[in-house]
């Protein structure tokens, strides 16, 4: 399978756990996929929701929904 976004600039981000909000998955995110950044609720600015009707290699259509958020401070690289 063709991984979504793969050979693009791309932002952190990943799925959102049982019982976890968008927020609170973009601040695990960052964390897990920076290296350990720090971004706080507080510094994030959700920008947009966006749905992405997708195909699969076997024919199957899903729907990947993106919540995209722009951090005005962060701590760490």
């Amino acid at each position: 399978m063709k991984a979504i976004g793969k050979g693009r600039l791309n932002g952190y981000g990943g799925g959102i756990e049982p019982g976890e909000t968008p927020l609170k998955a973009i601040v695990r995110e960052v964390a897990e996929e920076s290296g350990g950044a720090y971004v706080g609720p507080e510094d994030l600015v959700k920008v947009a929701v966006a749905d992405f009707h997708n195909t699969k290699e076997d024919g199957a259509t899903f729907i990947c929904r993106v919540h995209t958020y722009i951090a005005r401070s962060w701590i760490g690289n």
